[in-house]
């Protein structure tokens, strides 16, 4: 197997793993804890869901940040407001 194909399989099974992890989360850790990635596409599955998972806490870093600053989330500047 050429370094092609490998990517390929790879990619292939990084999209299909971020997908599993986005909108069957339960099946993905199934299939994580299972798995050892004997293969490219299993690689790139694995990694794929993981990617999917560092970007979701990453989306609620960036809320909890957001909270913090905005002040129409503060609950103390919110009752001040409503006054």
């Amino acid at each position: 197997m050429n370094m092609d194909d490998q990517d390929k399989k790879f990619t292939k099974g990084f999209n299909n793993g971020y997908l599993l992890a986005k909108y069957q989360p339960d099946l993905f850790e199934k299939i994580e804890k299972s798995s050892n990635p004997a293969n490219e596409y299993f690689k790139g599955m694995l990694s794929g869901g993981k990617e999917y998972e560092h970007e979701k806490k990453i989306i609620r870093l960036e809320d909890q940040k957001q909270k913090k600053i905005d002040p129409k989330h503060d609950k103390a500047n919110n009752v001040d407001k409503e006054r």
